[in-house]
């Protein structure tokens, strides 16, 4: 589910003056979580008028795309994001 960034993962993205902001992005919920991803970036492109996702790493076909929302513990999870992890490392 959504993403959340901790610098490397998805954030709640840039505003258009350059500081960090909150964004509802639609669709952007539907990436799981995974403690290991490799740091990905999300943001908003104000030239291209687009909130983005980058993969931190080539995927292959067929490959889960995942993103972290950071290390957070089980409570924080679960009061922002909706979820707790059956492990949390």
């Amino acid at each position: 589910d959504g993403g959340e960034s901790d610098g490397g993962e998805s954030d709640g993205g840039e505003s258009d003056g350059g500081g960090a902001g909150f964004a509802i992005v639609p669709f952007g919920d539907v990436f799981n979580h995974s403690p290991s991803a490799a740091p990905s970036h999300a943001g908003y492109d104000a030239a291209a008028g687009e909130y983005v996702y980058y993969a931190g790493a080539a995927l292959g076909a067929g490959e889960e795309v995942v993103v972290s929302y950071g290390c957070h513990d089980d409570a924080v999870l679960l009061a922002c994001y909706g979820f707790v992890p059956p492990s949390n490392p």
